[in-house]
Formats: structure tokens, C-alpha cells, sequence
């Protein structure tokens, strides 16, 4: 441990050591912040845990099951077997491309930004059903060689202000 005149510096400097902090709970703080936290390793608990912060907000944080990022995760890429169980967001989530194979449920405004497709079909661009929004348009397009069939008691096309253009 040395100052160099501005800085106190913690220096490992063996060719084959390491610098080691040993302590059940540690803390990097920033002492002209209030001692705002950076990063928390807490062991004094059955529940060992590490939290980063940002500007005093906690965003990452270990847990026995993973870890939990609160705000919003980039990543360029992701490796794994794709086999997820359960995916819980809370807040924004940016998925390029997500296959369900099974029933989702959406609780809530499914939002699609202009010109994104609500595709609905076995196979992409053969026989599906497009519903999507260009510039102020409203569309719904039915792709290739299929049908689009709708049924109702009472079928009505209004205007945006609820006007009837036509009643069946």
C-alpha cells in the first residue's frame, strides 16, 4: 500500500500472487458520494450474495437460483441450451426473436412499432395472416394463397370516430 502523491494505490506485485481482501462483508464505496455503494459482497447471511450498483441503484445482484438485473440487460450475444422454463420480466425486456412452443399469455398491451408484423401462420411468409401498422395505416393482409374469413353476429366497419361505413 503506497500514495503516490494523489493516489493510495493497493498493489499486488509478485509474479505469481494475488491481492486478496478477505472479510465477511466488503464494501467499495465512494466516500465523496455520500459512500455511495459500487459493489456489495455480503457473507454474513445464509443467503451469500454480490451486488453492483449504478449511481447508487442496485442493478445486479447474485442470488441462489442465478442472478437479477434490474433495468434494462444488453448483450451481444447468449449462449445456452435455449430451455427456458419461466421467463418473468418486470419492466422493458428487447427480444429479437422469441420461439414459443407452447400457449404464452400476455397480460396487458402487446405494443409493436410502426411497420412491426403481428404474424399469424405455420410458416413465415407462406399462408399467414398480417396485422401491422405502416406510417398511420392500419393493415391486415392475408399472405399467399389462403383465405380470410370473418365471422360474427353483427359485423361493423366504423370510423376512428364511430361512425358505420358498413353493417352486416
Amino acid at each position: 500500500i503506497y500514495f503516490d502523491g494523489s493516489n493510495l494505490n493497493i498493489k499486488e506485485t509478485s509474479a505469481t500472487g494475488s491481492l486478496r481482501v478477505d472479510g465477511q462483508n466488503i464494501f467499495l464505496r465512494n466516500p465523496s458520494q455520500s459512500n455511495e455503494n459500487y459493489i456489495k459482497c455480503l457473507g454474513g447471511s445464509s443467503d451469500r450474495k454480490v451486488e453492483i450498483y449504478q449511481a447508487g441503484s442496485k442493478k445486479f445482484e447474485t442470488a441462489q437460483t442465478g442472478a437479477i438485473v434490474t433495468g434494462v440487460l444488453t448483450a451481444t450475444t447468449f449462449s445456452g441450451n435455449g430451455d427456458f422454463v419461466d421467463i418473468d420480466v418486470d419492466g422493458l425486456a428487447e427480444l429479437d426473436y422469441v420461439n414459443v412452443s407452447a400457449a404464452a399469455t400476455i397480460d396487458g398491451n402487446l405494443h409493436l412499432k410502426d411497420n412491426d408484423k403481428l404474424r399469424l401462420g405455420a410458416t413465415l411468409g407462406s399462408n399467414t395472416l398480417d396485422i401491422y401498422n405502416s406510417s398511420g395505416a392500419g393493415s391486415i393482409q392475408m399472405q399467399g394463397t389462403g383465405s380470410l374469413t370473418v365471422n360474427a353476429e353483427t359485423l361493423n366497419l366504423n370510423s376512428p370516430i364511430g361512425e358505420h361505413y358498413i353493417v352486416c
